[in-house]
């Protein structure tokens, strides 16, 4: 039976030589060499390791701050992270030397957000977040190949030094330029003084517009086509101008943009424009059924300015993630195969584009909140279509022209776009009633079937049917003046096939009243056995005109603008 003779304890070494590039000869604190210690190393069992990398794990001497940082300048000095003794006997540096001295190294290509628990590379004009840490496992693995030589390492020694890296926070994001603002292929741009300052790694952003910055430029195109595509309106347009403002400026608007109409009404051109203006690498694509269902899809939003989202009015189900994305809310940052470290906030803006209405399960107003609604119905003729593909098409006619779309949106005050998303032209208040009756039966019972009144009071009550033995429909009693079974009466009607309990009915009604504009409360009667109802709303009379819901919401005064 084979017996493994116990590790011998090394002195501790306290000297080094002063210069990296040089052999350092380590000492003991008596003064004399380790010559002889070293010409009779202990044995350990054979596990595929060489002595050399055993023992180099053994070695901890103490460095100057001085030491460290000349080894970390000294970029094409192969073994950068060993000291050897007197003989060239090669020892790994402890892994928290080895962490400050890559940190100097890389500190100018490797960024690592303690917060968010992801890295960031260096990407010539912009801190570029990384979604996974393929390349930064890359980079630093290169620079432990490079330090150790032919030396080499085991796993842990690099895992050591990633973790410390992480850990100690020896690699932080560089603060963000301060002031308005935008990141040009050229340089960064400041909205106040128009001046462009060339990006570096000290003064920069985490994103880019992939074209340059050029004053003179215009678009007489864009204007010309988003104008036909709004079927002249003005006021539509505008709307539109002022969201891709947004989009660019980074305002965060707590909104969905969703684009509804049939097929070749030039929803996809703008979705394309849209995309242009910020490039494929701001961009993530997906689509809700994906987005409120994979584990990992909320994360490929992770440092994106632009959500754009298909196949919007096919998925019918919950719309929780959709709310956390756009409400502000912390998204988990899930990796595959790696334990969740952290959560990041959605900073961008979300594009839809549909068909068909959208349909969800969520009652609530939450939704509601967030959508804005803009139709495309005009269909281009066949002389247009000939005379742009003539042109060159999209990319010609539309998308050569996004430098001069961003002088467009800059001639924009910033203070004003934030108003005008949140107070919407007529036709695009017309168009949210539409998508909000469409999805909630609650919205749309209370736009056909109600009214507000201050001093009305509408007892809610309950179910309580019968069955028609002519038309064998259901029947619902107390119908014609309490507010749950009228709305159970209507959704019957309209073939609306799951109404909402009667135990959220209540705080539903209150809630989308809130959205419309108008404040429902609810309470005990004053008279009788005091029921339980609603107060500010009442059931429209027999042969009573419909209520127009169509409101113009402004913000408070010292609601904050960009």
């Amino acid at each position: 039976m084979t017996t493994t003779k116990p590790r011998t304890p090394k002195p501790r070494i306290t000297k080094l030589s002063a210069k990296a590039s040089e052999a350092p000869i380590l000492s003991t604190e008596d003064g004399q060499h380790e010559d002889a210690w070293y010409a009779s190393p202990p044995e350990y069992p054979d596990d595929g390791q060489s002595d050399d990398a055993i023992e180099a794990d053994d070695a901890r001497p103490e460095m100057t701050d001085e030491e460290l940082l000349d080894l970390s300048q000294a970029q094409n000095l192969t073994g950068f992270l060993l000291l050897h003794d007197k003989k060239g006997k090669a020892y790994r540096i402890i892994e928290s030397h080895g962490a400050k001295i890559i940190a100097n190294r890389v500190c100018r290509k490797l960024a690592w957000d303690i917060q968010e628990g992801s890295w960031y590379l260096w990407n010539k004009n912009h801190w570029s977040p990384q979604i996974t840490n393929s390349r930064a496992t890359q980079i630093l693995t290169h620079e432990v190949d490079i330090g150790c030589g032919e030396t080499g390492y085991r796993k842990h020694y690099l895992d050591g030094i990633t973790s410390l890296l992480c850990c100690s926070d020896s690699l932080p994001l560089p603060p963000m330029p301060q002031g308005r603002m935008i990141p040009f292929k050229n340089g960064l741009l400041d909205l106040a003084t128009k001046k462009l300052r060339p990006a570096t790694p000290d003064y920069a952003m985490t994103w880019t517009l992939p074209y340059d910055y050029e004053p003179a430029a215009t678009c007489p195109n864009i204007r010309e086509w988003l104008l036909a595509a709004c079927d002249g309106d003005q006021e539509t347009m505008l709307f539109l101008i002022n969201w891709l403002a947004a989009l660019v400026f980074g305002i965060e608007l707590q909104k969905f943009l969703l684009l509804l109409g049939p097929g070749g009404t030039g929803k996809g051109t703008f979705q394309r424009l849209a995309m242009a203006l910020v490039g494929d690498d701001n961009i993530a694509v997906t689509n809700l059924a994906k987005l409120e269902t994979g584990t990992f899809e909320a994360a490929r939003l992770f440092g994106k300015r632009l959500a754009m989202v298909n196949e919007a009015g096919k998925h019918g189900g919950s719309l929780n993630v959709l709310k956390a994305v756009t409400g502000g809310d912390a998204i988990p940052l899930e990796k595959k195969n790696i334990q969740g470290t952290g959560s990041f906030v959605f900073r961008g803006l979300v594009l839809m584009a549909s068909n068909d209405n959208l349909g969800s399960t969520d009652m609530t107003s939450g939704l509601e909140r967030r959508r804005i609604t803009v139709e495309f119905k005009r269909r281009a003729s066949l002389e247009e279509k000939i005379v742009w593909d003539m042109n060159g098409g999209e990319e010609a006619m539309l998308h050569r022209e996004i430098p001069g779309l961003v002088n467009w949106l800059m001639e924009i005050d910033p203070s004003t776009i934030r108003r005008t998303i949140e107070s919407p032209p007529q036709r695009i208040a017309a168009s949210n009633l539409l998508g909000m009756s469409a999805g909630n039966s609650v919205a749309d019972w209370i736009m056909e079937r109600c009214c507000p009144d201050r001093d009305a009071f509408l007892q809610v009550g309950i179910k309580e049917q019968t069955r028609d033995e002519v038309t064998k429909m259901a029947v619902y009693l107390h119908a014609d003046d309490r507010a749950y079974p009228n709305y159970l009466e209507f959704c019957s009607h309209s073939g609306r096939s799951y109404p909402v309990s009667s135990r959220k009915f209540t705080e539903t009604v209150v809630d989308i009243g809130a959205t419309l504009g108008h404040c429902f409360t609810k309470g005990r009667g004053k008279t009788g056995a005091k029921p339980y109802g609603i107060y500010g709303i009442r059931l429209l009379a027999q042969g009573e005109d419909a209520y127009s819901w169509i409101q113009k919401h402004t913000l408070p005064p010292d609601s904050e603008e960009f």
